[in-house]
Order: structure tokens, then C-alpha cells, then sequence
């Protein structure tokens, strides 16, 4: 049979045709990837959600407070009372006070700094190749004779000292050339526009978060031969500000690197686009979101899962979407955590145990998995770093400053609305009218001057001989509600930490009338905002730039500084009494001047002294004052040029003896008589 032609009839040429064109059809259609690892990102993604559905709303209501708004139940609770919607913007006004007081703090100065360790452990060939150097200057002097036999022993002894010295200065260079390259990269990393907006929701919302280092592709414009433009494409390393309304941790976490973390992303189709071809993304991933995308992208995907019983009801529309418009990007979801060997499988990726936990990142769009790899930190932390105005324990979340006052800002908010209806009541009188009195037709509405009224005395019973018309003055209790309000006013003060002559309000009676009052009062105050800066420090500021310099240590090939270098935050909270303690340290430098005092103190303790202060000046202390074991070896060193220059003078003072002329005796004649008149010369 394998001669035979095979024949088909039109028809069923037409049919085989359609099932051709279908199948292309089919097989052109966007596939959703509903692997093991999507799925169970989309599990997280929907427990962490659910889990933040409080705390959402509390942000909401947070903004709301602090943009002066009540929310739609509040608004109709007031508006079926009647009368004054007002708000009093107590909350905005101690926001914006508390963000200037720690901007002042902690952007004007750079609040961090590089330092080594009191012993810098060096790398073993450089700490020889000092060991060396030494050596060599001991075998110099003794070959110059400035170094006499008898001294060898103390001055091999002294050896060890300068030996760390030069360790010392080696890992101060370090220090300085790690503390440049960190701030360069900060500064062209966009670092103060970031941490600025991570103040803000320190201040505004339950936290602040801070993320990177970030390794970014962006568009530089330079100026080429002839002032022509060139746009160059430049890697960079950012850091960036997360919305605390896009972060979802797990609902057990308590700190960043605890449990899983999540991130809500909006992408547009450029930056999708961009990552095609890029390290760990998967570009045929990307090319079906990218088809699935339509008008409006794949916004709304991750609030359309399912959710858990008793929370998919509609909510009130009582509260505003804060940070979500609905607009043309695409959602994604960036997942931190340990993920079983198992389903990382999937993704091609090398484990060894496919039932071990290992800290992966996974980026997911509309259940396609786009990127899957391991966390690239040796230690498997996350690149997050979170503070808040008021810490909470064992809760990621903490409290906002609007939190802290909510209670009294109702408080004033209502004694302000019945401030302002009792005005209005009080303003005028009020106007009684016995309306059985009135003559037909008559209206009690219309009161003007000169009105003229008309009155049915027919109906005149039992009225009392009171008047048809009477007017009575309500009476005003503005004195009343303005210490009410003044009270809770103050309260807010003492709750928020922020008092209002922090920022140049509240008057000069009392203890702020004088200016040591002012300094104490002040003094008390900055406590608040020390634990605030506290808070930044070791939340945010401490790891980020550690984090930076361990970065650039593994992966820059023109890092390798020597020294044992550690990344420490400077004390923000150290500058807010940095100039107290400068004035207090000059105060006793005048002390210590005094001839008496220096007698008792001595050369070291004048040097401990001058160290001191020089640590808050621009240049280093050990620039200007040497140290301790400089001070020994200078010591030494002047012991021994005295004493060379003593033996020296000995030494000209013996040889001037041995060639002094003798004294010549009378002259004599050849035959030895005296010559005359020798001795009236002689005379």
C-alpha cells in the first residue's frame, strides 16, 4: 500500500485546516505557570494580606488625622448633630515639628561613620613587613651611634609600641579611604531622598522602611567633544524608600529577616521589557505576562485571590485607597523566605537536599513565575531595614506619632466643634414666640426691623402676661471650653514628646522665661526624640551602610582595604548632645591650663584632654595629638638627644683644653739676661 496516493475530499481538507489553525491557536495562547512555587508564594501573598488588614486601616486612619480629615462615619455622626465640622490640625502640627527636629538631626550631619578597632588586626604580610621597617630604623640608629649599647634592650621594648602605631595609622588610612567610597556611593545612590521619606513614615505611620543596596541600570547624560550630549547607560547601587501600605511580612514576623516577606510592586511594560535577558529572569515568562497585559495591565490580580472566610464582605467605603490608583502598570509580587529544595527544583535551580529550607527570592506576576534564585547574602538577610516612633515588642509593626495622640486630637476636635457652636448660639439672641397668639397667616420666621406683628388676643389664655414675643441671650461658655481644650492640648505635649516650645510656641512663663531654663527645659524634651533617633540608628542606619560595606567588600575586585574596619552609627542620638559636651570639655581644658592642676595631671593627661576635644572637630584626634606610645617614643627620643648632645659638648670641651696656647715667659738675651723693658710689658 505504500504506492497509493492518499485522497481527501474538500471537506475534509476544510476540517483538517481548522483543527491545524485551532491547534496554532492554542498552542499562541498565554499560559499561566501554576507550578508548586507559585502556588505557594500565592498562599503567603494571601495569609500576609489578610493578616494586614488592621493595620491598613489604621495607617488610613493615621493619614487621615494628619491631613485633617474625618472619616465618612465620623462626618455623618457630626453632620446628624448639626452644627461645626471643624478640625483642629493638632496632629499636623506635632508631625511637622517632629520631622524637622529629626531632620536637623540626621541629615544635616552625616549620622554614621567608619572606625577601627581600638587593635586593628592587620593582614599577616603587612603586619611583618612594619615588623621589618622597625627592625631596619633600630639597626640604623645603632649603626649612627644615636643609640648606645645600654639602650638596645629598652628601646627593642619600645619596638612593640611603634609597631601598632604604624598598625594604627595603616588602618586609619583605611578607615578614611572606606568612609569616602561610602559616601560617594550614598550620594549618588540617592540616599538622602530615600531616608527623607523614611523620617516621614517614621513619623506618620507604624514604620519606616529603608531598602538596598539596590543594583540599578540608569540613564546618565554627559557632555562629549564639543559640548555635544552623549547619554550613557550607568550601573548604580541605590537605596529606595518602601511604602509601608506595599510591605506584607508573615503574620508570625517580628523583624524583617523573620518568617517571609513580601513586596507589591507596580511595573510598567517598559520596565518589564527591561528585564528580558537579565541574570535570573526568565524572558519567556515575561513575554506571556507581557501578552496577558491588556488595557489596565494586571492591576487588581493579587486583591482578586481568594481570601479567608468573614473578610471578603465589602468594606464600608469609609476609607481612602491611600497610595493605590488604579492606572496602567502591572502588578508583582516579590517574595523573600525559605522555600523547600523541592519546588526550587522546578525552577532549575542547583540544591543539594530537595527537603532542605533555602532563603530564596522569587518574583511572581499573575501566578508566572518571572524570577526564582537564592538569596545572594552569604547570611541570607534581606535587603530591608525598618524603625518606628515608638517600638513595639515581639510586633514588625510599631506606633506612629498620630497614634500616640489620637485619643486627644477627638478630644480637641470635639471641644473645638462645641467651641464654635456655643459661639454662634451666644452670638445673637434667641427669640421665643407664642405661636397660639399669632393672627392667621402670620409667619414667626421672618424677624426684621420694623416688622409689624399681628396678634389674635382671642386666643389669649392662660399666657401669664407674658409676652407673645420674648428674647433671651444663651450663655456663652467660651472660657470653659477653652481650658478643656487647652488641657488635652497640652497632654498632647507630654504623650508626643514634641513640646510646643520645641519649636518656638507656648509661651516664656516659668522656667522657659530664663535662658538656663529654656537650656534645662529643652534638655528634658530631647529624650523623646533620643529614643525616636535610637530607633534609626540601630534599626535602619547601623545595617544599611554595614550592609553596603560588606557589599562592595564581596563583590567590588577594587575593594580589599586592610584593617579591621567596623561600620558604627555615630550617635545621632550622640549629636543632639554633642554641643553641650564640647562647651563642658573646653570649660575644663581652661581648668586643666591652671599650673597647679598641670602639675597633677602631667604631659598624658593634658594629651587625653586635647584627644578629647579633637574627636568632635573635622580632623582626626591622632593627627594633632600624638598618643600614648608616640609620647613614650618621643620621650625617649628627646632622653636621647639630650644626652647625645651632652656627650658632644663634653667632647668640644676636651678638645678646646688640649689645644689651648701656653703662657710665654719675660724676654731674654742671648746670654740670658732679661731683655730690657720685658718687665714693663709684662706689666
Amino acid at each position: 500500500m505504500a504506492g497509493l496516493v492518499q485522497t481527501k475530499t474538500n471537506k475534509e481538507i476544510e476540517s483538517d485546516k481548522s483543527k491545524a489553525e485551532a491547534a496554532k491557536d492554542k498552542a499562541n495562547q498565554p499560559r499561566i505557570n501554576l507550578s508548586s512555587l507559585s502556588g505557594y508564594v500565592q498562599s503567603c501573598w494571601v495569609a500576609a494580606r489578610d493578616a494586614k488588614r488592621t493595620i491598613k486601616d489604621e495607617m488610613e486612619a493615621m493619614l487621615r488625622q494628619r491631613n485633617g480629615e474625618y472619616s465618612q462615619s465620623k462626618l455623618r455622626e457630626i453632620q446628624i448633630y448639626g452644627g461645626s465640622t471643624t478640625f483642629m490640625r493638632l496632629t499636623d502640627e506635632k508631625c511637622t515639628a517632629c520631622k524637622a527636629w529629626l531632620t536637623e538631626i540626621m541629615i544635616q550631619d552625616k549620622p554614621w561613620s567608619v572606625s577601627p578597632t581600638p587593635i586593628p588586626e592587620l593582614p599577616p604580610e603587612i603586619t611583618t613587613q612594619i615588623e621589618q621597617e622597625v627592625v631596619a630604623e633600630l639597626e640604623q640608629g645603632i649603626q649612627a651611634g644615636l643609640i648606645s649599647p645600654q639602650d638596645i634592650d629598652t628601646r627593642k621594648q619600645e619596638m612593640s609600641l611603634e609597631v601598632q602605631d604604624k598598625a594604627n595609622k595603616i588602618a586609619r588610612k583605611a578607615e578614611q579611604e572606606v568612609e569616602e567610597k561610602i559616601h560617594d556611593i550614598l550620594v549618588d545612590g540617592k540616599w538622602d531622598t530615600a531616608f527623607k521619606g523614611v523620617l516621614d513614615d517614621i513619623v506618620d505611620l507604624h514604620v519606616g522602611i529603608l531598602k538596598g543596596p539596590i543594583i540599578r541600570k540608569r540613564k546618565e547624560l554627559s557632555w562629549g567633544q564639543g559640548g555635544k550630549p552623549e547619554v550613557s547607560e550607568q550601573t548604580v547601587i541605590e537605596f529606595a524608600r518602601v511604602s509601608p501600605f506595599d510591605i506584607y511580612p508573615s503574620p508570625t514576623a517580628t523583624n524583617v529577616d523573620d518568617g517571609y516577606l513580601l513586596e507589591k510592586h507596580r511595573l510598567t511594560r517598559e520596565s518589564l521589557v527591561a528585564m528580558k535577558g537579565v541574570t535570573g529572569y526568565d524572558s519567556s515568562a515575561i513575554d506571556r505576562v507581557l501578552e496577558r497585559a491588556t488595557f489596565g495591565g494586571l492591576y487588581g490580580w493579587l486583591d482578586d485571590m481568594s481570601t479567608t472566610p468573614g473578610l471578603s464582605e465589602e468594606k464600608e467605603k469609609d476609607d481612602i485607597n491611600f497610595g493605590q490608583t488604579v492606572d496602567h502598570t502591572i502588578e508583582a509580587l516579590q517574595f523573600w523566605g525559605k522555600i523547600q529544595g523541592k519546588l526550587l527544583k522546578e525552577w532549575d535551580a542547583k540544591v543539594e537536599d530537595e527537603l532542605g529550607e533555602y532563603e530564596c527570592e522569587v518574583w511572581i506576576i499573575g501566578g508566572e513565575v518571572i524570577k526564582a534564585e537564592l538569596n545572594g547574602d552569604p547570611l541570607g538577610r534581606r535587603p530591608y531595614y525598618k524603625a518606628s516612633f515608638r517600638e513595639r515588642n515581639g510586633s514588625w509593626w510599631g506606633a506612629g506619632l498620630p497614634e500616640t495622640i489620637s485619643d486627644i486630637q477627638d478630644m480637641c476636635n470635639a471641644a473645638a466643634r462645641n467651641l464654635v457652636n456655643n459661639m454662634a448660639f451666644a452670638s445673637g439672641p434667641q427669640v421665643g414666640v407664642d405661636v397660639s397668639r399669632l393672627a392667621e397667616g402670620e409667619s414667626p420666621k421672618g424677624i426684621a426691623p420694623n416688622k409689624i406683628w399681628q396678634f389674635d388676643e382671642s386666643m389669649n389664655v392662660s399666657s401669664g402676661g407674658r409676652p407673645p414675643i420674648w428674647f433671651f441671650q444663651p450663655k456663652p461658655l467660651v472660657s470653659e471650653i477653652l481650658r478643656v481644650y487647652e488641657f488635652f492640648s497640652n497632654e498632647a505635649d507630654n504623650k508626643s514628646g514634641v513640646p510646643k516650645y520645641s519649636y518656638g510656641s507656648g509661651g516664656s512663663a516659668g522656667a522657659l522665661g530664663t535662658a538656663t531654663g529654656m537650656s534645662m527645659m529643652m534638655s528634658n524634651a530631647s529624650r523623646g526624640i533620643k529614643q525616636v533617633v535610637s530607633n534609626v540608628d540601630y534599626g535602619i542606619i547601623q545595617p544599611a551602610i554595614r550592609r553596603l560595606y560588606e557589599w562592595f567588600m564581596l563583590y567590588d575586585p577594587e575593594a580589599g582595604f586592610p584593617g579591621d574596619i567596623k561600620i558604627v552609627a555615630k550617635g545621632s542620638s550622640a549629636l543632639l548632645a554633642k554641643e553641650q559636651q564640647q562647651v563642658r570639655r573646653n570649660e575644663f581644658l581652661n581648668i586643666a591650663l591652671q599650673p597647679p592642676v598641670m602639675e597633677i595631671i602631667g604631659r598624658d593627661g593634658l594629651a587625653t584632654i586635647l584627644r578629647s576635644i579633637s574627636e568632635g572637630l573635622d580632623f582626626g584626634s591622632d593627627a594633632v595629638v600624638p598618643t600614648e606610645s608616640q609620647l613614650r617614643i618621643q620621650e625617649f627620643q628627646q632622653k636621647q638627644q639630650q644626652q647625645a648632645m651632652m656627650e658632644q659638648q663634653m667632647m668640644m670641651e676636651q678638645k678646646q683644653g688640649q689645644q689651648a696656647p701656653q703662657p710665654k715667659g719675660p724676654e731674654t738675651t742671648p746670654d740670658g739676661s732679661v731683655a730690657g723693658g720685658a718687665d714693663i710689658k709684662a706689666f
